[in-house]
């Protein structure tokens, strides 16, 4: 399941190697990702120092948001691999998503995976061209957060 809230956020720690998740140096590698709930974990466990992206950061959000949501505190931020899968089935999805009232993925926008490219950079994946590709960390990007289907 995915959530129906998308803003624009900053990766995460700015500047900070995240010792916890593996540093990917190529898309291709990047697609078989699927350490979301663990990525997530070690990115909301990294101080985030960095006084633009401290306050915004997806990390901080994503705590938030599990906060907020009531019934499931089980969310995280999908790695590239798992949002590559949900690019790639994103007209299944977004049919199940307007069936139960929620907002479908835009096929205009770019949305942060929880991969990590280096100190600087992280991954994305780009829902209108399927470019799986990587930004510097403190650019907002649109983020979904997901949660395994019990």
């Amino acid at each position: 399941a995915t959530n129906t809230d998308y803003k624009y956020f900053y990766w995460g720690p700015n500047n900070i190697d995240i010792a916890a998740i593996t540093n990917i140096t190529d898309r291709e590698t990047a697609k078989t990702d699927f350490n979301g709930k663990s990525n997530t974990a070690a990115i909301i466990a990294t101080p985030d120092t960095d006084s633009k992206t401290q306050v915004a950061n997806m990390g901080t959000y994503c705590i938030k948001f599990n906060e907020m949501s009531g019934t499931y505190a089980d969310w995280y931020i999908p790695a590239a691999g798992q949002l590559y899968e949900i690019y790639t089935n994103r007209t299944y999805i977004d049919e199940a998503l307007t069936n139960i009232g929620g907002t479908n993925f835009s096929t205009s926008n770019s949305y942060w995976s929880s991969s990590e490219n280096s100190t600087s950079t992280a991954f994305y994946v780009n829902f209108n061209s399927s470019q799986v590709g990587s930004n510097i960390k403190f650019d907002g990007i649109r983020v979904r957060f997901v949660r395994d289907l019990q």
